[in-house]
């Protein structure tokens, strides 16, 4: 490769001195338009900077209107409020007169605001001043007192202060709405932990009277009932044995009273003495004795014994009285004669209502 490069050397022509000098002076121009290409973005940059910080400077930093822009400022100004930015003429602030500042009553302690609807109503903006009652002022006060609220600051002097619009589109693009004031409820809630139970006095939780199974239910939650209904049959073998001892004990009534009346009817006759009728008496008070136990013993089950009824018909027809005692007409409908148990006790709702649990 050196030996190459020195061969072309040589074949070149040597070349004059003035050509050389040409050469020279083109570069340099070169190398100098190239250079000022590159210093004309920064020299730009710097000029832009200079323009902003002079009219900054001139404008007290403040972007100018468009009324300024297009020649317009002097008329937009004229008759115009430029401290709060209203027509002059209607400006409120500057001239009071024109919307003159009610009474001020200062700050209320007992309601914590400034200019208390309550205690003065007639701060109100209406037409009639309303009158406000003890009612309004009590309801007000445990609505206050309901929950703890955050205090309002009595040094603040903002509600004094008022806003006025150029126009009612300035209102409108606002986003501000008017509406009437008026009395309505306002619902609040307390957050807090509690139980929710049905009143205790209007609640009747019912069981049998003795201990057995479940025979048969009549009522379902949710089911509406009236006093006296039939809930539920309980098979009772206790309910089996206070019939049976009132079944026996009318019987035994039964035959002591025949004796006595027998007795009785002999001793007039002066065929027995008046020792014997006495002796019979006696057996008849004793069996009164034990069927008036044997029935208090059905009535504390709940079941209605009536002895009158009861001693009326055969002992085949008073056992069938005693196997559906206390059982409404209305159910006994529904039962097998044959296959009914003697020991069955009605449970009874005690007032009208719904039945809300079944254990």
């Amino acid at each position: 490769m050196s030996q190459a490069w020195i061969e072309s050397n040589r074949a070149a022509p040597a070349s004059s001195p003035s050509t050389s000098r040409a050469l020279r002076g083109a570069g340099l121009v070169r190398r100098s338009l190239a250079g000022l290409a590159r210093s004309v973005p920064t020299a730009a940059v710097l000029l832009l900077l200079a323009s902003i910080a002079y009219f900054g400077h001139h404008t007290g930093w403040k972007m100018p209107k468009f009324s300024a822009l297009v020649g317009r400022e002097e008329a937009q100004e004229e008759g115009w409020c430029a401290e709060h930015n209203v027509p002059e003429s209607e400006c409120i602030a500057c001239h009071a007169e024109l919307m003159p500042k009610g009474k001020a009553y200062g700050w209320c302690k007992e309601h914590g605001v400034h200019e208390c609807p309550l205690c003065h109503p007639e701060v109100a903006q209406l037409q009639k001043t309303p009158e406000l009652s003890d009612s309004d002022r009590a309801r007000a006060a445990r609505g206050l007192a309901l929950t703890n609220r955050p205090e309002n600051d009595n040094r603040c002097k903002l509600h004094l202060r008022r806003i006025q619009f150029p126009s009612a589109e300035a209102v409108q693009k606002a986003g501000i709405d008017v509406a009437v004031v008026d009395q309505m409820p306002i619902t609040e809630a307390v957050s807090a932990t509690g139980e929710i139970a049905y009143d205790d006095t209007r609640v009747a939780r019912l069981s049998a009277r003795a201990a057995g199974t479940v025979w048969r239910v009549e009522k379902q939650v949710g089911d509406h009932v009236r006093t006296g209904e039939v809930l539920a049959l309980v098979d009772a073998v206790e309910v089996g044995r206070a019939k049976g001892e009132l079944l026996h004990a009318l019987a035994e009534e039964r035959l002591q009273r025949k004796a006595f009346d027998r007795a009785s009817q002999l001793t007039q006759k002066g065929i027995v003495p008046t020792s014997k009728t006495q002796e019979t008496e006696t057996a008849l008070a004793q069996a009164r004795t034990r069927m008036l136990s044997a029935r208090q013993a059905l009535v504390n089950l709940g079941l209605p014994a009536r002895i009158d009824e009861l001693r009326e018909g055969s002992d085949e027809e008073i056992a069938d009285r005693l196997r559906f005692l206390g059982l409404p007409e209305t159910v006994v409908a529904q039962l097998d004669a044959d296959s009914t148990p003697g020991t069955l006790l009605p449970i009874r709702s005690s007032l009208d209502g719904v039945v809300v649990a079944r254990e």
